[in-house]
C-alpha cells in the first residue's frame, strides 16, 4: 500500500494543560525541566504502599 504523508502544512498548536507527578518531588513542569537540564536521577525504591496494594489485587479481570 502507498501512502504519501505531506509535511507542506503548518497547523498552530494549542497546550491546553499540563501535569507532571514525577518521583523526586517533580510535579510542575518547570521542576520537570530542571531535572532533565541538570540530567538528574529520579528514580527511587517502589513505594511499599504500592507493593501491598498490588498484593492485594487480582489479575483477573
Amino acid at each position: 500500500m502507498n501512502s504519501i504523508i505531506s509535511t507542506n502544512f503548518i497547523e498552530p498548536l494549542a497546550i491546553i494543560g499540563t501535569g507532571c507527578r514525577f518521583p523526586g518531588n517533580v510535579n510542575f513542569p518547570d521542576k520537570f525541566w530542571t531535572l532533565l537540564k541538570k540530567g538528574e536521577d529520579a528514580v527511587i525504591p517502589f513505594p511499599s504502599k504500592c507493593k501491598q496494594l498490588m498484593a492485594n489485587s487480582s489479575t483477573d479481570p
